[in-house]
């Protein structure tokens, strides 16, 4: 099973990465993970700004409260090591299409810190424009970025070399690995088809996530726009 995972230090199975077109001429231009937009467009401080105006106007609103811990996990770049990271503007590859296309469905501007920062200041925007407008948050530049008609993307890469990756929380490459072949044998026991197939066809999505620590070559890459009507989301409620 492992080498047909891991192959002379390469992996013989495709990784993916859900973005959106914003990003798409970046990405043909430079690579992927050449780029950090989160830090170019500054989105981490304009978030915290629009999300203290929230707490600020909404506090004790029961849909507030209830919706206001992921921004603060964004926000303070947690990570949750067993669970959840929060840590945006590295670029991350799963071994799941399903996984990838899900989270290219669910977050409009291929990023979740991009997008949960877009729904805070709509929230603003609709309920509260006059504070918006007197702190002058209605005037940052990123504000332009949101008037983009974005569409969600599918890079697939291939033949990946392990000294590019870490595991999701920069860790060792080989965590994620031995989690994958362990994984794998159990979907080998139950149906005689190889981890391409397992990963690809049988719409699972894996929380095995891979680090870019180093940016992979345009020409590596083959980037898909996804049609919102043929594809189906996982992560939708």
């Amino acid at each position: 099973m492992s080498q047909e995972i891991v192959k002379d230090g390469i992996l013989c199975i495709p990784l993916y990465h859900g973005t959106a077109t914003l990003f798409s001429d970046s990405i043909k231009q430079h690579g992927l993970g050449a780029v950090n937009p989160i830090k170019d467009h500054s989105v981490l401080s304009f978030m915290k700004e629009v999300f203290e105006l929230c707490d600020r106007c909404f506090t004790n609103e029961p849909d507030w409260e209830a919706s206001k811990f992921a921004p603060t996990w964004i926000i303070d770049q947690k990570n949750f090591f067993a669970s959840a990271n929060f840590q945006h503007g590295e670029t991350y590859l799963t071994p799941s299409r399903s996984s990838a296309v899900g989270y290219a469905l669910t977050n409009r501007f291929g990023s979740e810190c991009l997008t949960e920062t877009y729904r805070l200041f709509m929230l603003l925007k609709e309920r509260k424009p006059l504070v918006l407008a007197e702190n002058k948050l209605d005037e940052h530049p990123l504000v332009k970025l949101f008037s983009y008609r974005s569409e969600p993307v599918l890079v697939t890469v291939e033949s990946v070399p392990l000294t590019y990756l870490a595991s999701e929380n920069g860790g060792p490459v080989e965590l994620v690995i031995n989690n994958l072949i362990e994984m794998l044998a159990v979907f080998r026991a139950r149906e005689s088809v190889g981890p391409r197939d397992i990963l690809r066809s049988f719409g699972i999505t894996l929380n095995y996530n891979f680090r870019l620590i180093k940016p992979l070559p345009p020409g590596t890459l083959t980037l898909e726009v996804l049609s919102v009507a043929d594809e189906q989301n996982p992560y939708a409620w």
